[in-house]
């Protein structure tokens, strides 16, 4: 009988001692590198990560046209017009997310009727976007 309870003593105390050793690993903090020279607040807080993603990049395209004109350097510069409008426009639209690219791209020059000729390209954007439901 002495040894059965010597047994379970021993199971026992190995069972708080690596408890003990579970419960200290978990709590240690490391505040070697904190400078102490000066006032000095350490802030420990146990916070929840989620595993959902808080942000996606959406990626997307727009055409961007000038207005015909009769001249190459006329018909250039209402392109320019236009792709500075798209801009301030997609950056009205997205103030709550973050632009990462957006570019209006090399126009193409194409004549039409009655020798008017016209700037255009496809402008790229990239956002970042906050998926609903994400903490804000």
């Amino acid at each position: 009988m002495k040894n059965s309870i010597r047994i379970n003593f021993s199971t026992g105390f190995i069972s708080l001692f690596c408890a003990i050793c579970v419960q200290a690993e978990e709590a240690s903090v490391k505040v070697k590198e904190i400078p102490t020279n000066q006032d000095t607040t350490v802030l420990v807080k146990k916070v929840t990560v989620s595993c959902t993603p808080e942000f996606e990049i959406v990626s997307g395209s727009a055409e961007i046209a000038g207005e015909a004109a009769a001249g190459v350097q006329e018909s250039y510069q209402k392109w320019k017009t236009a792709c500075s409008e798209w801009k301030t426009e997609t950056k009205d639209l997205n103030k709550g997310n973050q632009i990462l690219e957006l570019n209006c791209n090399a126009p193409t020059t194409t004549k039409q009727v009655n020798d008017l000729q016209s700037h255009r390209s496809t402008g790229t954007y990239k956002l970042k976007v906050q998926i609903k439901g994400g903490s804000q």
